[in-house]
């Protein structure tokens, strides 16, 4: 990894200040959190099924990959991993690392869809999903339909005050120091 890159996941937003600064999140009372990225999770539909699985659908999602890492101004640190299931109406599933983090698809040729999830260690500006997803996946005839949802991530802060270590069942469950639930 090149000079540049290796400080893509420094703390610093896209236009070089510090991106350290605490916030309190709301969701865990006072204690403050530090921004850690953010998450587009991207589901689009009333795409060409042709264009979604076998071969085919490999060759059009790594052609979206590869301008949606270029829009975002992203840096692969490897080829993508590619899995073709096999079947009639079988997807396609992909995924590259990025020294901001990683890229991910699964397609759906029996329903025309395709889900897409980008996390980058930093906020940053999305690409134009739509526009992007419909060059490379639509059909001439029909509109593209993408629902884009946007979630910065965040940890509580080091050091922060923590309350007991109770959960409720829509937080994380704490694991025991062998990665099971305890």
């Amino acid at each position: 990894m090149g000079d540049s890159e290796s400080s893509l996941c420094d703390g610093r937003s896209s236009d070089g200040r510090s991106s350290d600064s605490r916030s309190n999140d709301g969701a865990t009372g006072d204690a403050p959190s530090v921004p850690v990225g953010q998450l587009w999770s991207v589901d689009a539909s009333g795409l060409d099924p042709e264009k979604l699985g076998g071969p085919a659908g490999r060759v059009a999602l790594q052609g979206l990959f590869e301008e949606l890492i270029q829009s975002a101004g992203l840096h692969p640190v490897g080829d993508p991993i590619w899995h073709v299931f096999p079947g009639p109406h079988a997807g396609v599933t992909g995924i590259v690392a990025l020294s901001e983090s990683h890229l991910s698809c699964h397609s759906f040729p029996e329903h025309g869809g395709v889900a897409l999830d980008l996390y980058t260690c930093r906020e940053r500006p999305g690409p134009p999903w739509a526009e992007i997803v419909g060059r490379h996946l639509g059909h001439l005839d029909r509109p593209v339909h993408v629902a884009v949802h946007a979630q910065p991530r965040s940890f509580r802060a080091l050091g922060a005050a923590s309350p007991s270590a109770s959960f409720s069942g829509s937080e994380a469950s704490p694991l025991s120091s062998h990665g099971s639930p305890s």
